[in-house]
């Protein structure tokens, strides 16, 4: 009698390895989903740091009444990952305080969040603020509930 040797795998083997491809992709897909949002918040605040460089060279030159939007400080009005870029006013009113703000879109979890960089006019230190959710939040900074409609005022803070 002769042997007959096994050719190829089982029906069983082959459902345990699609079994673990499934496995593997279910928590793949939410990490590469949380990774590409946070990608693109870091991209939003990439696009708007070139304004910060600006506005202090011009609040420096002493042209702080020119600076009230986007194209004043060198800044497209939108980009890949900005809906909308503005300038907050910096009237003669501010007294130093100045911002820009980027109206995030790409993923659904921070479509339409914002992510801004606020001059505070006494202390002229800047600091960013978003309203994005905190595990996606880029370091340095704190969280906001609303974008502030003028330069002088500052984010909503949660209270």
């Amino acid at each position: 009698m002769r042997n007959s040797m096994q050719k190829g795998f089982t029906l069983i083997e082959l459902m345990i390895v699609i079994a673990i491809i499934g496995v593997l992709a279910a928590v793949a897909v939410p990490a590469y989903s949380d990774y590409t949002a946070k990608s693109q918040i870091t991209a939003g605040l990439a696009s708007i740091k070139p304004g910060q460089t600006a506005i202090e060279i011009q609040l420096n030159e002493g042209i702080a009444s020119d600076i009230n939007t986007a194209s004043a400080v060198g800044l497209q009005t939108s980009s890949g990952s900005c809906s909308a870029i503005a300038v907050l006013a910096m009237g003669g009113n501010t007294g130093g305080a100045a911002g820009v703000v980027c109206t995030l879109k790409g993923s659904t979890k921070i479509q339409g969040k914002f992510i801004q960089l606020h001059r505070n006019a006494s202390t002229l230190a800047w600091t960013c603020y978003t309203n994005s959710p905190a595990d996606l939040m880029p370091k340095g900074c704190t969280t906001a509930t609303t974008a502030p409609s003028d330069a002088s005022a500052k984010p909503g803070l949660p209270s």
